[in-house]
């Protein structure tokens, strides 16, 4: 289901709607899994594995090497938010946005995050 990834995504593409959907999800996912995997680590063997992990590497780390494989496989490995207009200094408009009008989405996290995550999260992606 969706979560703050799919909130953060909204916001970006509401300040640039140039930025396809796909590549906003895509700029935010290694930041947003990071934080994911500190508040929800359990969650990330049935994610790793699902990316194709050996079973022996699942867990966060294997998780973040796969995800980084998959992107690089697709072409997508070296998007960059600059690209897009977007910059870090944006990030506390954008976590307010997604609060403002994402709040359920955010509230489905596991974990939970709130606006000090959403900010974190947005300043290494947009980075």
């Amino acid at each position: 289901g969706a979560t703050a990834q799919h909130a953060l995504e909204h916001a970006l593409s509401a300040l640039r709607p140039d930025l396809p959907h796909a590549a906003g999800l895509v700029l935010l996912c290694r930041a947003f899994f990071r934080r994911l995997a500190e508040k929800a680590p359990d969650r990330f063997l049935e994610l790793s594995l699902a990316l194709g992990c050996p079973e022996l590497e699942a867990g966060p780390e294997g998780f973040h090497r796969a995800l980084d494989r998959l992107l690089a496989e697709v072409g997508l490995g070296e998007l960059k938010a600059r690209d897009f207009g977007l910059d870090p200094s944006m990030a506390g408009l954008l976590a307010d946005n997604a609060l403002a009008t994402n709040e359920r989405l955010i509230g489905l996290t596991p974990g939970g995050m709130d606006r000090a995550d959403l900010v974190q999260i947005l300043e290494e992606a947009l980075a």
